[in-house]
């Protein structure tokens, strides 16, 4: 993540699937998901879904100029993630497409660094994360 654009307050941020973007310094990630339409279950418009993704690997940041107590050069961390979700589109009428979304996340840093310390400038600890999210197709013209 570049830190220049961190003082957006979330409104310019990318939104990442499994809460991490799993993209420090060399490291190496395998992300897998599926989401099942239940449709077939005479529950037209609802889905399901789950997604897990492993990263190995993140080394530290070169630049560090006053590194902290946990900055080890030759250290590496792995993370990991799992998601579910809960669908619901609008099937007809004048919200057509409209989708209500229950997001779940379980990432785990296996390492004892705080957030954003030891030269990882962009991964934290552990967190349990939830999001409702509404999206809705417009037509401008």
């Amino acid at each position: 993540m570049t830190p220049t654009y961190a003082s957006s307050n979330g409104r310019l941020d990318i939104w990442w699937d499994n809460r991490s973007d799993f993209n420090a310094n060399g490291e190496k990630a395998v992300f897998f998901g599926a989401m099942y339409d239940l449709k077939n279950w005479n529950l037209p418009g609802f889905a399901i879904g789950a997604s897990y993704v492993y990263a190995w690997d993140a080394k530290p940041a070169t630049w560090q100029s006053n590194p902290d107590a946990y900055y080890d050069k030759n250290r590496t961390i792995e993370e990991s993630a799992y998601s579910l979700d809960a669908v619901y589109t609008i099937q007809d009428g004048r919200a057509k497409g409209t989708m209500f979304k229950l997001h779940f996340t379980e990432y785990d840093n296996h390492s004892d660094i705080p957030s954003w310390g030891g030269g990882y400038g962009n991964i934290f600890q552990d967190e349990r994360d939830v999001k409702f999210m509404v999206i809705a197709p417009f037509t401008i013209f």
